[in-house]
């Protein structure tokens, strides 16, 4: 039985290796644009849940808000206290996830203007 026979490399520098270069190039373009398609299609469930009222930061919110009427019915009595402090440790969090998400947004944005928006990829 024979070994299988492969095509050869084209001679660097050579006609034919410049055009499998660009081939590799134009593939791997069409490969990011399906990829920004899909990072545009994950940025939209992203945006719509920030625009929902459906999320764990919202009812949170709620949490907040239900905290606020009952101390203002019950006023700072040690049940209130008890909460108020277990309250504390949630705020904490949701406090490190806003500013993460905050960050995170602020650097896409940053990443967009700089590198896609203004940035010329034409050879000069």
């Amino acid at each position: 039985m024979s070994a299988p026979v492969f095509a050869a490399e084209p001679a660097p520098g050579s006609a034919a290796a410049a055009a499998r270069e660009h081939q590799l190039w134009i593939d791997e373009h069409a490969r990011w644009n399906a990829e920004h398609l899909a990072a545009a299609r994950r940025l939209e469930a992203i945006a719509a849940a920030l625009r929902s009222h459906a999320t764990s930061f919202d009812r949170y919110g709620d949490v907040l808000r239900a905290h606020e009427r009952r101390f203002a019915k019950e006023g700072h009595v040690a049940p209130v206290r008890a909460a108020h402090a277990r309250l504390l440790a949630s705020h904490k969090a949701a406090r490190a996830a806003h500013d993460r998400v905050m960050r995170e947004t602020d650097d896409l944005e940053r990443t967009m203007a700089a590198d896609f928006a203004k940035a010329d990829f034409l050879p000069k």
